[in-house]
């Protein structure tokens, strides 16, 4: 999930959202690195939060972590 989105909604209301209404696990995958930004992204307690560029190794442990693989 990016942070920014094009709309009314920002990703991590849509994150919040998506998680209290469908327990789906998300990460944030972002080019906002802001401290207050990823403290309200952290309390919608998603499986990771990812500065761009993504190192897709990183979001490959994230995953195989939460899938046990």
């Amino acid at each position: 999930m990016d942070i920014r989105l094009t709309g009314e909604i920002n990703g991590i209301d849509a994150a919040s959202v998506i998680i209290s209404e469908s327990d789906i696990p998300v990460v944030f995958i972002t080019g906002y690195d802001d401290k207050d930004i990823r403290e309200r992204a952290e309390r919608t307690k998603p499986l990771g939060y990812l500065a761009k560029p993504l190192d897709i190794d990183e979001l490959k442990i994230i995953l195989d972590k939460h899938f046990d693989l």
